[in-house]
């Protein structure tokens, strides 16, 4: 598995993705210090939110390491991220996400930001 290169805390990578409406959907990135190195998160937080539009103010869906739904961080650098099925059915057909990540101080760093595409499911039995 491929993972997006993250080389400083300050700068958000860019990543778009699909889901498709009523199925599972996992990504994972690897944040990685200057040398190519992990960077150790244990201990740190993530947060993602998905919105319709940047601009609104209460998200479809919030994804984090405090509610369970993106695993603890570790010394891997890696983030993963799942979209259950039934979260997939909360997403209209374009969204907005961030990621960001918390330090040990409490600091927010940008991580992840993109669109979401959400495909219908299209066969029915």
């Amino acid at each position: 598995m491929k993972y997006p290169f993250m080389g400083k805390p300050t700068l958000s990578g860019k990543y778009h993705f699909i889901v498709e409406k009523g199925k599972i959907r996992t990504f994972a990135a690897r944040w990685k210090d200057s040398a190519g190195d992990p960077v150790d998160l244990t201990g740190w937080k993530a947060k993602m939110q998905i919105k319709e539009v940047q601009s609104d103010t209460v998200p479809l869906l919030e994804l984090t390491t405090d509610n369970g739904k993106i695993p603890e961080l570790d010394e891997t650098g890696v983030v993963l991220v799942t979209i259950t099925t039934a979260d997939s059915l909360l997403l209209t057909e374009d969204c907005v996400y961030d990621l960001q990540l918390e330090d040990l101080t409490q600091e927010d760093h940008p991580f992840l930001i993109g669109e979401i595409r959400v495909i219908p499911e299209i066969t029915s039995v």
